[in-house]
C-alpha cells in the first residue's frame, strides 16, 4: 500500500507540473520520477504560480481522497482504511515538507516561484515558516488518525501494531521512489538521491507519530488487515509502470 500511494503520488505530482507548464504556455521537454523539463522562458507570473504549485497541490487532493476513504472505511473494512491512510500520510508528508525545503534549501518547486519576489529573503522565511506551521498541524492530525486506524489494545500493543504498519508503508515509499529514482536522467546517485529525500526523507515524520499513539486509547477492535490479491496485484502493475515509465521519463521533444 506504501508502494501504490507512492507511486499515485510522484506521477500526479510530476504530471500536474507537466500540464501546468503546458496550459500556462511552455513546452515540456520530459516527465520523470524526479522532475520535469521544460522551455519556461514564455511562462508570465501566473504561469510560474501554476507551475510551482501545481504538483503539490495534486498530492493534496490525493491525500485529501485517502483521508476521507480512511473515514469511511475505518471499523468496517481494514483493507480499504490502510489504503486510505497510506495515501493521506505519503501524499500529505511530501508536499508539506517540501514547502519547507524549498525556500530553506534554495532549489526546487517554491523557488522557482519565490525567485520572482523582490524581497527574496524574507520571502523564503516567510515560506518555511509557514511550512513548519503546516507540518505542525499534520503530525496531529497524523497521530490521530495512526491510532485509530491501528484500533483497540493496550497501549504497547497499540504502538507496536502501529510501527509494524507505518514501517511498512515508509519502507515501501522509499522503495518504489528509489527504483525509478535509479533510471532517472539526472544519473544514477543524483536520481537516487532525489527520490530518497523526497520520499522517505518527506515521510519520516510518521514514524515518529507511531510512536505516540500509546497515549490515546481508541475503542474497537484491533486491525487486522488480510492480504488482498487486488491491491497487491494493482500495487505491483503501478510499481512497474512507475519505474519504467517514470524512471526514465516520458520525452516529448
Amino acid at each position: 500500500m506504501g508502494v501504490l500511494a507512492t507511486a499515485l503520488g510522484i506521477a500526479a505530482h510530476e504530471w500536474a507540473h507537466a500540464l501546468a507548464g503546458m496550459q500556462s504556455g511552455g513546452d515540456v521537454v520530459s516527465v520523470s520520477s524526479t522532475g520535469v523539463e521544460g522551455r519556461w522562458s514564455t511562462l508570465r507570473n501566473a504561469g510560474w504560480f501554476f507551475l510551482a504549485v501545481s504538483g503539490s497541490a495534486a498530492q493534496a487532493m490525493l491525500a485529501l481522497t485517502g483521508w476521507l476513504v480512511f473515514r469511511r472505511a475505518r471499523g468496517r473494512a481494514p483493507a480499504p482504511a490502510l489504503l486510505g491512510w497510506a495515501l493521506f500520510a505519503v501524499n500529505a508528508w511530501m508536499p508539506a515538507m517540501l514547502l519547507i525545503a524549498s525556500p530553506a534549501l534554495g532549489f526546487g518547486d517554491w523557488m522557482d516561484l519565490l525567485v520572482r519576489f523582490a524581497a527574496l529573503g524574507p520571502v523564503r522565511v516567510s515560506a518555511a515558516v509557514t511550512g513548519l506551521f503546516v507540518v505542525g498541524l499534520l503530525f496531529k492530525a497524523t497521530v490521530e488518525t495512526v491510532g485509530r486506524l491501528v484500533g483497540g489494545g493496550g497501549a504497547a500493543a497499540r504502538t507496536e501494531r502501529a510501527r509494524d504498519v507505518v514501517s511498512a508503508v515508509w519502507l515501501g515509499c522509499g522503495l518504489v521512489a528509489g527504483a525509478a529514482g535509479a533510471l532517472s536522467p539526472a544519473g544514477l546517485m543524483p536520481g537516487v538521491a532525489i527520490a530518497l529525500g523526497s520520499s522517505l526523507g518527506a515521510t519520516w515524520p510518521i514514524l515518529v507519530a507511531c510512536r505516540r499513539v500509546g497515549e490515546r486509547p481508541v475503542p474497537g477492535p484491533p486491525l487486522d488487515v488480510r492480504r488482498s490479491p487486488f491491491i497487491i496485484t494493482a500495487a505491483a502493475v503501478a510499481a512497474v509502470l512507475f519505474v519504467v515509465l517514470m524512471g526514465p521519463g516520458v520525452r516529448f521533444d
